[in-house]
């Protein structure tokens, strides 16, 4: 590329083309610096280019990799301002409005709940992720109201696929127990959807301990303790399954909730003896939390000097 653009006489329609390729060579380098550097170039020296929606979209990809989120947002905002038919102007305001609340201060914030909205409006393949990502931030800027009338219209779409189905649904169930503190009905419906969830056939593992965990946690925060605790042993009993128990590390962290929460409820219940036992489950399992049930197990037995004829965990 080099030695063609040193070349005397080029067409310009050639010296644009080795800058397009240049920005491509920098990606397949994996140097995000150089990508901005040259695209940014690019867009300096060919700003009418039938590619330049292309390349500011590469820029903004790269600054926000690179976590330039103001940089970005600026990138992807221009892109769809200047190039709003181009195919790539729906992700760039998408992008947009995830680098705006990435941001983390609230004009951000308000800046991605606006941006999502414009999404949604344009009825296109990324409408449905907007107004889930809004419902997101409107939750994180405390309008859970607001929040939940968003997702209610979305767990109303049939054409949903299982999992983005149930990612709403689990989330519809998390507002309605934040509501719940202090509208009963709200975390009666959360607990009631959660049972809902927690009866269909054939679900994987990680949404299994997801929806146990939430109505564990629904049902403690009702007062309905005994509820709640076999709600956690339900989990951590699947989790003990050879068919479908965790795996990985997001399959783990509903495994180990459940089971640290049925400790703490059944400490708080002076059930002394089943909460070391159920903190030994949990350290013969290969998780990134074993060693700590054990040390856990060990408190307890030692603390109320509960050993059943065994020696301590070691």
């Amino acid at each position: 590329l080099q030695t063609a653009a040193q070349s005397k006489n080029l067409d310009p329609s050639i010296s644009e083309r080795i800058d397009y390729v240049t920005v491509w060579l920098r990606e397949a380098e994996e140097s995000l610096r150089g990508v901005v550097d040259a695209g940014l170039a690019f867009l300096n020296t060919w700003p009418m280019s039938g590619r330049a929606d292309q390349i500011r979209m590469k820029v903004g990809e790269a600054y926000y990799r690179l976590q330039d989120l103001p940089n970005a947002r600026t990138q992807f905002e221009l892109l769809a301002t200047d190039y709003p038919s181009s195919p790539y102007a729906d992700a760039a305001l998408f992008f947009a409005g995830k680098a705006a609340m990435e941001l983390g201060t609230p004009e951000g914030l308000q800046r991605a709940i606006d941006i999502w909205g414009e999404v949604a409006e344009r009825e296109g393949p990324l409408a449905f992720h907007a107004r889930y990502q809004q419902a997101l931030a409107k939750r994180t800027e405390g309008l859970e109201k607001e929040a939940l009338a968003i997702i209610e219209v979305l767990a109303a779409d049939k054409s949903l696929d299982v999992d983005t189905q149930l990612q709403v649904l689990c989330q519809r169930i998390e507002l309605q127990l934040i509501l719940g503190m202090t509208d009963p009905t709200q975390r009666e419906s959360a607990i009631a959807g959660a049972r809902e969830l927690k009866a269909r056939p054939g679900l994987s593992y990680l949404w299994q301990g997801r929806v146990g965990a939430l109505l564990a946690e629904g049902l403690q925060k009702a007062g309905r303790e005994p509820e709640a605790l076999e709600a956690c042993y339900d989990v951590v009993n699947a989790g003990l399954s050879t068919r479908s128990g965790p795996a990985n590390p997001a399959e783990f962290y509903w495994f180990y909730w459940a089971g640290f929460r049925a400790v703490a409820m059944l400490d708080a219940r002076k059930q002394w003896d089943a909460a070391a036992k159920m903190a030994e489950t949990l350290a013969q399992t290969a998780g990134d939390r074993a060693g700590e049930a054990k040390e856990v197990a060990t408190r307890i037995r030692m603390q109320h000097f509960i050993w059943d004829g065994k020696d301590p965990v070691k």
